[in-house]
């Protein structure tokens, strides 16, 4: 997946702007329960967020700022075929979420999918636990 351009000459201030994928932290993105994203809702706090999602899977940091980056591996349904999506969520000062989106349009449509056909697949992280990258700041 790359940037792009939108093909609009006038740029959306609320519109997001997501990070290179390259720019990830992780070889590739992560493989997660894709229930644990469709728990995510606005008014959330950071916390409860960290908690079903791990940290942020971008340099942004995590404190002091108001959106976070993932890149997330979702099964196709195609045997064991997947594709990288990105999702960002945004925060307001108070460090609850107001808004998650996604880059690619079919990327929830693929969660839910996932969802009901039964991908449940963390284990190619080797546990549930989130990587240690920012355990030490926590």
């Amino acid at each position: 997946m790359s940037a792009g351009s939108t093909g609009q000459s006038a740029h959306n201030d609320d519109e997001p702007r997501f990070p290179d994928l390259d720019s990830t932290y992780l070889d590739t993105g992560d493989f997660i329960d894709p229930d644990a994203v469709l728990r995510i809702s606005e008014g959330q706090h950071k916390d409860q967020v960290r908690r079903l999602l791990c940290h942020p899977h971008f340099s942004e940091g995590i404190f002091n700022v108001c959106e976070w980056d993932y890149a997330f591996n979702i099964y196709t349904g195609e045997g064991s075929a997947y594709i990288t999506c990105q999702y960002k969520l945004r925060f307001d000062e108070g460090k609850w979420v107001t808004s998650s989106h996604w880059r690619d349009p079919q990327c929830p449509v693929l969660s839910a999918y996932a969802i009901i056909i039964g991908y449940k697949d963390v284990t190619q992280r080797g546990d549930t636990s989130c990587p240690s990258r920012y355990a030490s700041s926590l």
